[in-house]
């Protein structure tokens, strides 16, 4: 429920730590600042809420993906999530040599981006 997913999403952003080159590090210090140097059309006060703002943001993104997920397939989307991420980001480099290895096994030059 969202009720739930809520608790859980503000524990994980503001009270949990995450190992970052051997530091633990909160997960709400990843967040940057949109900085006026970079965006000169942002304001100084855009600039000194924008990390609040990008918070109440990814909370509305992820909200709404629960939603979704939630009224589509509510007993089955996490199952998926984690298959994808196994196959995605777990098991990313042995894939991808997988894939170089079965289809371009006869290919000499490879551009990768």
């Amino acid at each position: 429920s969202i009720d739930a997913w809520w608790g859980q999403w503000k524990a994980f952003v503001f009270d949990t730590t995450v190992t970052i080159k051997g530091q633990e590090t909160p997960v709400h210090s990843l967040f940057s600042p949109i900085k006026r140097s970079k965006y000169p059309a942002v304001t100084e006060l855009e600039e000194a809420i924008s990390i609040p703002l990008q918070t109440m943001v990814l909370a509305i993104f992820d909200a709404i993906l629960i939603h979704i997920m939630n009224s589509v397939s509510p007993s089955a989307w996490h199952g998926i999530k984690l298959s994808l991420c196994e196959a995605l980001n777990k098991r990313k480099v042995e894939r991808t040599l997988e894939i170089m290895l079965e289809t371009y096994a006869d290919t000499d030059v490879i551009f990768l981006q």
